[in-house]
């Protein structure tokens, strides 16, 4: 049920961005917390056509960092 609402929410931050942005930019960053755990954040940022600035962030736990992982 998650799964189907966090692709719904991305779905339209998607479709915003193509039908609404004027410019945008990804951000990718990683690092390993406290634990060992590699985190990468993704961090979205776009104008509307207002140039209003929008950003959505999201951290996330990679299954592999060497380029090789098919996940």
């Amino acid at each position: 049920m998650l799964e189907m609402l966090s692709q719904e929410i991305v779905q339209e931050i998607v479709d915003t961005v193509r039908n609404e942005s004027v410019q945008f930019a990804v951000v990718v960053d990683g690092t390993t917390d406290y634990s060992g755990v590699e985190q990468e954040s993704v961090c979205l940022r776009y104008t509307d056509k207002q140039m209003k600035p929008h950003e959505s962030i999201g951290l996330y736990e990679p299954a592999g960092t060497t380029g090789e992982c098919n996940a």
